[in-house]
C-alpha cells in the first residue's frame, strides 16, 4: 500500500530545494565572488589587487582571456552551480547587480574589476552571445588539452609526434591561460628527452648489425647528423654513449678494411703502372681513411703504399732523371718531383732523384733570374731611349715649325680632331651647330683653313694652310660613319728632318699592336699601326707621291688584332682592345691564371673587374658570360672560356692564347686593363 504524503510536507520540501539552489546560484558570499576574479587574475602578475582598475585594455588579448575565463566552466561553474549557458538570464541578471552592488562601496577594488571584466557578458544579449562562443571555444580547448596530457603521460607518442604537438601549443592552445600552457610545455620537456633517449636506443640498434663497409661506415658517421633534433633533446650522459658507440663501431669496420686492403695492396704489381694511376691509389686511401690515420692498422696500410711506390720510383729513377733533362721551367720541375717522391720513403735512389731536380731548379731559376735582370736592363735602356726621343721630337718640333712657318699638330692632336668629327658623324646624319663650330675651330686653331663653306661632309673635309699641308677628315659616308673613319696631316715634300719628327714620335708615344712592348729603336713601316689606349690607331708613311701622311684611325668595335702588353715575363696587361697574346700553348698544358685590376666599360655600367659585372649582357661577346669579364681562347677559331679572377685550365688545343673582355661595345667610353699573371705547367 503506498502512502500519500502530506500536502504541507510537499510544500516544505519545495521551499527547501529553492532555498538550496538559489543559495549555490545567488547568495554566494562576497568572499566566494572575491576569490572567483583573483583565481583568474593571479594568472597575470602585474595585475595590482589594491587598485580598482587592472589596467589592461579593453578588449586587448589579455583582458579577453580574463573575460572568458571567468566564464568558463572551470571557474564559473564552481562558484555558481552551473554552466553560464545553463544559467537562466533573470539568474544572470542578479549576479551582475550582485556584482555591482558590491563595485558601489569604494573598499571592494575588486569589485571594479570584476564589474569591468563582466561587462555587459551577464545582461546584455549580444555580449552574452559573444562570451558563449568563447567559452565554447575555450572548453573544447581544454579537452583537447586533456587528451593530449593523458597521450603524453602514457608515452603513448613518438618523438616526431611529440615535436608536432611541442610546435603547435603556441596556435592550438590559444585560448587557455598562461598556466595551462606552461604546464603542458613543462610535461612535453619533461617527456621529450625520455622519449628522445628510447628513439635514439631503437635507431641505434638498427646499426649493430652492419656488415664492413665504407656503407656501413658512413651510415655510422652520419648518424647523429641526421638525427640532429633527437641529439639535442635527449641526455647528455644518453648521446655520450651513442657517440661512444658510434666511435667503437666505426672504428672497428675501418680496421677491418683496412686489413683487407693491405692484404689487396701487398698483391698488386705496380711495375707497368702509369705515375697517375699509383698516385690515384694514394688519393683513393687518403679518402677513404683520412678520419682515421690514428688506427694501426691505416698506419700499416699507409706505410705499405708507401714501400711499394718507393720501389716503383727507385726503379724508374733514371727515366726520371732523363725526363727532367727535358723540362726547363721550376714549376714542371717540382711537379714531376712531387709526382714520383710525394708519399714515398727516403733511400739512396729518392734522394739521388730529388737532389738532381733540386740542383736542376736551381740552375733554372738562376737563369731566370738572369733573363729577368737582363730585361730590366733592356727595360731601362728603351725607357731611357723613349726620354731621349721625347726630346728629340720637341726640339724638332720648334725648330721646324720655326723653319716651316706652320704649326706641326701632334698625333694626339690628331686624335682630338679625329674624336670631334666623329661627334657629327651620325647614322641621321644630323648634328648641332654649335658642335660643328667647335671642330672647325679646333682645327682652325692650328691654323689650317677649311676649303669648305657648306654642310660638314662624312666622306671628306680638308682643313689647308699657307704652305700646302693638309689636314684631312673622312668617313666612309655621312650616313655611317662606324665602318672607316680617319683624320690625316699630309705634308707634301717632305723633308728628312720631319720625317724623323713623325717617326720618333710615334715610336717613342705609342705601341706596334703586333708587339707586346714599346720599340722605340725601331722605325714604323706603312703598313704598321700604333696604340696608345687601343681606341685610335696611328699609321705613318710616304705615299707615292713623295707626301708624309701621318694618320689617327678610328679602331672600329676592336676588331684589329692587338697584341697584350707584358708588364713582365708572367703578366699581361689586357684592355678592352687587345684580343691576341705573345703566349703560346701546347696541347694537354695547364694553365692557371690570376687578374685583378678593373676597367671602365661603360658610363652607365661603370667599372668591371675580372669577375665582371651582372647586366648588360646585350654588349656581351658571349651571352653567358658576365659583363666585362675575362675570357679566352686558344687560337682564333677557339671558343672562348671563362677566366674571371681566377682560373685553371687544361688547353684543348695548340695556339696562340686569346685574351679578352666580354664588351663588344668599346670603340667611345672604356678605359683601363686588367692584370693578368699566367704559369703554364
Amino acid at each position: 500500500m503506498k502512502l500519500k504524503t502530506p500536502s504541507h510536507l510537499k510544500l516544505f520540501f519545495v521551499l527547501t530545494s529553492f532555498i538550496f539552489v538559489a543559495h549555490n546560484t545567488f547568495s554566494q558570499k562576497r568572499e566566494d565572488l572575491e576569490k572567483w576574479v583573483y583565481a583568474v587574475e593571479k594568472e597575470f602578475p602585474e595585475i595590482e589587487w589594491q587598485s580598482t582598475q587592472s589596467k589592461l585594455r579593453s578588449g586587448s588579448y589579455k583582458y579577453n582571456l580574463i573575460r572568458h575565463h571567468l566564464l568558463s566552466d572551470t571557474y564559473f561553474v564552481p562558484v555558481f552551480g552551473v554552466s553560464i549557458d545553463k544559467m537562466s538570464a533573470s539568474k544572470r541578471s542578479k549576479v551582475a547587480s550582485k556584482v555591482n552592488s558590491y563595485k558601489r562601496k569604494s573598499k571592494y577594488p575588486w569589485a571594479n574589476r570584476l564589474d569591468w571584466y563582466l561587462w555587459g557578458a551577464l545582461n546584455q544579449p549580444r555580449a552574452y552571445t559573444k562570451v558563449l562562443k568563447e567559452v565554447a571555444l575555450i572548453r573544447e580547448n581544454r579537452k583537447k588539452l586533456k587528451e593530449t596530457t593523458n597521450k603524453i603521460i602514457s608515452n603513448n607518442v613518438s618523438f616526431n609526434e611529440l615535436l608536432q604537438i611541442k610546435s603547435s601549443v603556441k596556435y592550438k592552445y590559444s585560448k587557455l591561460l598562461p598556466s595551462e600552457i606552461n604546464n603542458l610545455n613543462n610535461l612535453i620537456k619533461e617527456h621529450e628527452r625520455l622519449i628522445a633517449d628510447n628513439t635514439l636506443e631503437e635507431k641505434m640498434a638498427e646499426l649493430n648489425n652492419l656488415s664492413p663497409s665504407f656503407q656501413s661506415v658512413n651510415k655510422l658517421e652520419s648518424f647523429r647528423n641526421y638525427n640532429r633534433q633527437l641529439f639535442s633533446s635527449a641526455s647528455p650522459e644518453h648521446t655520450s654513449q651513442i657517440d661512444a658507440n658510434i666511435k667503437k663501431q666505426s672504428e672497428s669496420m675501418v680496421a677491418m678494411l683496412a686489413t683487407k686492403k693491405q692484404a689487396n695492396l701487398i698483391s698488386q704489381n705496380f711495375t707497368g703502372k702509369t705515375i697517375t694511376s699509383v698516385n690515384d691509389i694514394w688519393k683513393n686511401l687518403n679518402t677513404s681513411y683520412k678520419k682515421y690515420l690514428y688506427l694501426p692498422e691505416v698506419k700499416t696500410l699507409l706505410n705499405t703504399y708507401k714501400q711499394k711506390k718507393t720501389g716503383y720510383t727507385a726503379n724508374l729513377k733514371d727515366v726520371i732523371i732523363n725526363k727532367a733533362k727535358t723540362l726547363y721551367t721550376t714549376s714542371e720541375l717540382s711537379s714531376l718531383l712531387n709526382q714520383y717522391t710525394s708519399n714515398t720513403n727516403a733511400n739512396t735512389s729518392i734522394k739521388t732523384l730529388t737532389n738532381y731536380i733540386e740542383l736542376r731548379k736551381k740552375a733554372i731559376e738562376q737563369i731566370l733570374k738572369e733573363r729577368e735582370e737582363e730585361r730590366r736592363k733592356k727595360e731601362a735602356e728603351k725607357t731611357a731611349l723613349i726620354r731621349a726621343n721625347k726630346q728629340l721630337v720637341s726640339k724638332l718640333r720648334s725648330e721646324l715649325r720655326i723653319q716651316y712657318e706652320s704649326n706641326l699638330p701632334t698625333f694626339e692632336e690628331l686624335h682630338y680632331i679625329l674624336q670631334s668629327y666623329l661627334g657629327l658623324i651620325n647614322p641621321n646624319g644630323k648634328y648641332n651647330v654649335s658642335d660643328a663650330k667647335r671642330f672647325i675651330n679646333l682645327v682652325e686653331d692650328k691654323r689650317y683653313m677649311r676649303l669648305r663653306t657648306n654642310a660638314i661632309s662624312g666622306d671628306n673635309e680638308t682643313f689647308q694652310n699657307s704652305k700646302g699641308m693638309k689636314i684631312k677628315c673622312s668617313a666612309l659616308t655621312s650616313v655611317d660613319g662606324e665602318d672607316f673613319a680617319y683624320t690625316e696631316l699630309i705634308i707634301p715634300n717632305v723633308t728628312r728632318e720631319l720625317f724623323e719628327l713623325y717617326s720618333k714620335e710615334l715610336t717613342s708615344e705609342y705601341r706596334n699592336i703586333l708587339k707586346n712592348s714599346m720599340t722605340p729603336n725601331v722605325k714604323p713601316d706603312k703598313k704598321d699601326f700604333y696604340i696608345k689606349s687601343g681606341r685610335t690607331l696611328y699609321g705613318l708613311e710616304i705615299d707615292d707621291n713623295g707626301a708624309l701622311v701621318a694618320r689617327a684611325q678610328r679602331n672600329n668595335f676592336a676588331n684589329w688584332p692587338i697584341m697584350a702588353e707584358r708588364s713582365d715575363y708572367k703578366t699581361l696587361k689586357v684592355s678592352s682592345f687587345s684580343n691576341v697574346t705573345d703566349v703560346l700553348v701546347k696541347t694537354g698544358q695547364q694553365i692557371t691564371f690570376k687578374a685583378w685590376g678593373k676597367i671602365q666599360i661603360g658610363a652607365f655600367a661603370g667599372y668591371s673587374t675580372p669577375a665582371g659585372i651582372n647586366g648588360f649582357s646585350a654588349y656581351n661577346k658571349v651571352r653567358n658570360f658576365k659583363h666585362g669579364a675575362l675570357m679566352g681562347k686558344i687560337g682564333s677559331k677557339g671558343s672562348w672560356f671563362y677566366i674571371g679572377s681566377n682560373k685553371t685550365i687544361t688547353a684543348n688545343a695548340t695556339g696562340k692564347l686569346y685574351l679578352s673582355i666580354n664588351d663588344k661595345d668599346v670603340n667611345n667610353n672604356n678605359e683601363g686593363f686588367y692584370h693578368v699573371q699566367y704559369e703554364i705547367r
